[in-house]
């Protein structure tokens, strides 16, 4: 993918794009022992109804802070489905928050890619089995030596890929056999890749509507995992063994510490980072302000620039009833800054600049206004 970007736009969903392939094959944690899903959905999805059918499985333990639109899905895979207290800032066992029983399935979710391992000391393995979702970070030093039963990665999340979901087993349980592709699903990747393309060329300045790549990719995006459980197409499999992944996530680690370079010690705002070494990679720059209006504000100013920073997650509309209080509050201060291969470090240096002198303004307006009450 091109470094820096265009004026016209920052962010949204990623666009394609030529790229150089990586000059040696690329490994990935799940190797070849896997099952390729139409989406990361479908993935979760095709495992539940897996594990109710062959392994016994009833419920499903659920982190709190978690995708609503995932959850709506999960909830048809025919298991009971309930919380535990968990959220992105969280580091301790699970066990401590969870009293699982034979035939539970807990998912365990790296939130962001800012942790090294979390750990499920309290939970007894040799009766409850233990879902990594891997999604914010695939090529983590965690997910290649996960001591869960599964894994499940949307590597569509990371790469410009318009489709695809990846399930595989290091404790290597015989898999579900892989679902056939759907016409439905073939039809919304070559929606969504089409939407892809589209972007591209507007970002190269070609005067095309930036509504229409919009509007096409928000449809495509809609329909990504309805309906019954898909395989993925054979050609978007094909395009998962073209990119340069260890270059790719190199950048992504060196634009997200740019983030913090540029916004940490601000009083007003923090800066989530990453644990451990070289073994973690942010998904993106995350940061929390201290109050949802400080948040709105930035983030509309930043979109009559064209700069649009998406909320991971939005918790408002809530599929199961419980989640905490603290995890709303979270969820309606964050902010996401997209730092994968699309940027170079000039320009997340620019638009976290861009954050700073917002909420600076803000920040002193605001005791302006307190002075003088």
């Amino acid at each position: 993918m091109t470094t820096g970007t265009h004026p016209r736009e920052y962010g949204s969903f990623l666009h394609w794009s030529s790229f150089d392939p990586p000059t040696v094959p690329v490994s990935h944690p799940w190797g070849d022992d896997c099952v390729l899903f139409g989406s990361g959905v479908d993935a979760l999805r095709g495992l539940l109804e897996h594990g109710r059918s062959t392994r016994g499985w009833q419920r499903l333990w659920a982190p709190s802070y978690f995708c609503q639109e995932v959850m709506r899905s999960l909830l048809t895979a025919g298991l009971q489905v309930v919380l535990y207290d968990y959220g992105p800032e969280d580091t301790c066992p699970l066990g401590a928050r969870i009293r699982a029983e034979p035939g539970d399935v807990v998912l365990r979710m790296n939130f962001f890619g800012l942790h090294d391992r979390i750990s499920t000391d309290g939970i007894d393995r040799n009766c409850v089995e233990i879902l990594d979702d891997h999604t914010h970070d695939p090529w983590s030093d965690w997910a290649y030596t996960s001591d869960a039963d599964w894994c499940v990665v949307s590597p569509r999340k990371t790469l410009p890929l318009p489709g695809g979901g990846v399930l595989w087993s290091p404790r290597r349980h015989p898999l579900p056999q892989p679902s056939p592709v759907t016409d439905a699903q073939r039809a919304v990747c070559f929606e969504k890749f089409t939407a892809m393309v589209l972007k591209g060329l507007y970002l190269q300045g070609y005067p095309l509507d930036r509504e229409i790549h919009g509007q096409l990719n928000d449809t495509a995006e809609d329909r990504m995992s309805s309906g019954e459980v898909s395989g993925l197409p054979e050609w978007i499999r094909g395009l998962l063994k073209c990119f340069p992944v260890e270059d790719w996530r190199e950048r992504r680690r060196n634009n997200c510490r740019s983030v913090s370079n540029v916004l940490k010690g601000l009083p007003w705002l923090k800066v989530l980072e990453a644990d451990g070494d070289g073994g973690t990679c942010q998904y993106s720059g995350v940061v929390l302000f201290d109050s949802e209006e400080r948040r709105d504000l930035v983030r509309q100013k930043l979109r009559d620039r064209r700069i649009f920073l998406p909320v991971l997650w939005e918790l408002g509309n809530a599929a199961i009833p419980g989640i905490p209080e603290e995890h709303r509050r979270f969820s309606k201060t964050l902010l996401c800054i997209p730092c994968d291969a699309r940027y170079d470090q000039a320009t997340i240096e620019n638009v976290s600049g861009l954050i700073r002198d917002i909420g600076d303004v803000s920040s002193r307006e605001s005791c302006t206004r307190t002075t003088s009450q």
